[in-house]
């Protein structure tokens, strides 16, 4: 949901998906409450405020915020704060303060347009496979912003999302892993934009721009020269990365694969 569709009224929000539409707090008083009610095929709609909960979502069913900015799950520093599950969907929170921000362990999903931030640990964890993991920012993690061991598969992607000012790398792959990451930012992380461990040499990097790492790459990758290092020039002001949802970057416009844009999509 971009940044102009945030001004729709909820009843033009909440039809997107089919099914049963559970808003939280108005038929739920907590995130979890309103998961527990829901079945696959059904989205759960939660409106602007600050959830304090750890949330496990649930196959097939959408989570859907009515704000990435304004739509905040603070979770407990030493938990996860959201569980993956699989054919579920995450979309337009903040997710904060957790010792990771999303955990996916052998779950297929989509995390979708969220600020994910200051986790302990990384801001998504991925075991065995990988979600696709589109239009976020993943910015300041103590770790890494993603980090995935042993995900293999051609159905998904890491793709045009803002990477940004993790303590460690934007993306860590590990152990047999197989992905593809386009048309992505990275941004100012403290070590590398991507660490690639030896057994995740096939992953392909391509169309990507690193800017301000430390260094753009760390080990062995499929990472081609469609991969470049122009300053976005993202005007930030008072170093909030929620104003990145509504400025996109001009400089970035048509460079990423096929034509798109690279970092956040926009209307066009």
């Amino acid at each position: 949901m971009k940044k102009m569709m945030f001004l729709f009224s909820v009843a033009m929000l909440v039809p997107l998906y089919a099914g049963t539409k559970i808003i939280v707090p108005d038929a739920a008083p907590t995130i979890r409450a309103g998961l527990d009610r829901a079945d696959a095929g059904d989205t759960v709609f939660v409106r602007a405020g600050v959830y304090h909960e750890q949330v496990a979502l649930k196959d097939g069913v959408v989570l859907l915020g009515e704000s990435p900015v304004t739509t905040i799950i603070h979770g407990k520093s030493a938990k996860p704060v959201v569980i993956g599950a699989n054919g579920s969907v995450i979309k337009n929170f903040t997710i904060e303060n957790g010792d990771k921000g999303i955990l996916c362990e052998g779950v297929t999903m989509t995390i979708e347009h969220n600020l994910i931030r200051d986790s302990r640990g990384s801001g998504i964890h991925c075991l065995l496979v990988l979600p696709h993991i589109i239009d976020n920012v993943i910015y300041r993690n103590r770790w890494t912003g993603i980090y995935c061991e042993g995900a293999r598969t051609l159905r998904a992607a890491i793709e045009n999302n803002v990477i940004g000012e993790n303590g460690n790398s934007g993306i860590m792959l590990l152990g047999n892993t197989e992905i593809v990451v386009q048309n992505n930012m990275f941004l100012g992380n403290k070590q590398f934009g991507i660490w690639v461990g030896n057994a995740a040499r096939k992953s392909r990097v391509i169309f990507n721009d690193f800017y301000l790492n430390r260094l753009p790459f760390k080990g062995i990758s499929m990472a081609d020269r469609t991969n470049f290092g122009a300053d976005p020039q993202y005007g930030m002001e008072g170093d909030s990365p929620e104003q990145l949802f509504s400025k996109p970057s001009m400089v970035l416009r048509m460079r990423g694969k096929d034509g798109k844009d690279i970092g956040l999509l926009f209307p066009q």
